[in-house]
């Protein structure tokens, strides 16, 4: 039966191997945050690649879909280079999509100043909210203009080929990116910079601390004794009066933040 594309919301995600953990994520998040949220949004059909062809076929029906799909939803948790070659022909025909990704995940430069929906699809109540938000940002993303790094590339080339006004437009929609850019990285730095000046202090003052190590996070208490506890990524050292999902959040938060160099504040003559 051929596609009803006019009632589709297109779910570009990670898919992986029968029974693999990225498939059993890729479903739950398809089944209990994407589909609800696109038929109550405007009564759309989720489709996602594996729905759509034949293996040895997929890519081909995948980019069919991005390119007429009413809607689109795109995972980006995992950084699976499909997901982001299926988002690159969505941006590039200029069509909506809207962002969502497991909390933690690092985004890649370009679409760091995105919207993005992140959540916890293992926590109930952060799937709720993820939902919510997905609903309304779908609604919006089919009646406004798609905004992307796409499609921002595209209209500043053309204003730089136009008249004079054009071009200097042009040049000044450049410099406020890079003035947004930098404004962005700086920051990212101080906030990096408060957050362990504050957790310093906490150590400063002896109270009893939690240390993200290469091998798993340990308890270190004021008499210097040491207790295991549940591993998560290192980088970063915690108050222990939070929870343990408090802590989790924060390394996650923390292990988003890219590491800053003076590259990234280049003058536009050196640009």
């Amino acid at each position: 039966m051929p596609a009803d594309f006019n009632s589709e919301c297109f779910f570009i995600a990670p898919i992986g191997d029968d029974d693999s953990e990225i498939r059993k994520r890729s479903d739950a998040v398809r089944d209990w945050v994407v589909k609800p949220a696109a038929e109550q949004a405007a009564s759309l059909k989720t489709v996602r690649a594996d729905d759509v062809g034949e293996p040895g076929q997929i890519t081909a029906q995948a980019v069919q879909h991005c390119l007429k799909a009413k809607a689109a939803v795109a995972d980006l948790s995992g950084g699976n280079p499909n997901v982001y070659y299926e988002l690159s022909v969505r941006h590039g025909a200029q069509l909506p999509v809207v962002l969502i990704a497991e909390e933690g995940t690092k985004l890649p430069f370009d679409i760091s100043q995105s919207r993005v929906i992140f959540f916890d699809h293992t926590d109930l109540d952060s799937a709720g909210r993820a939902k919510e938000q997905l609903q309304t940002q779908i609604e919006a993303s089919m009646t406004g203009t798609p905004d992307n790094p796409i499609s921002d590339g595209m209209r500043l080339a053309e204003l730089q080929a136009g008249n004079v006004e054009e071009q200097a437009l042009a040049l000044v929609m450049d410099r406020l990116e890079r003035l947004s850019h930098t404004t962005e990285q700086i920051d990212q730095r101080l906030r990096q910079a408060e957050r362990r000046e504050t957790l310093m202090a906490s150590i400063r003052r002896n109270r009893p601390t939690v240390i993200s190590t290469p091998t798993g996070v340990r308890t270190i208490s004021e008499d210097g004794e040491r207790t295991q506890r549940e591993y998560v990524p290192p980088g970063d050292i915690i108050p222990s009066d939070l929870s343990l999902g408090e802590e989790a959040n924060l390394l996650a938060e923390a292990e988003r933040d890219q590491p800053l160099t003076d590259e990234d504040f280049k003058t536009d003559d050196q640009l």
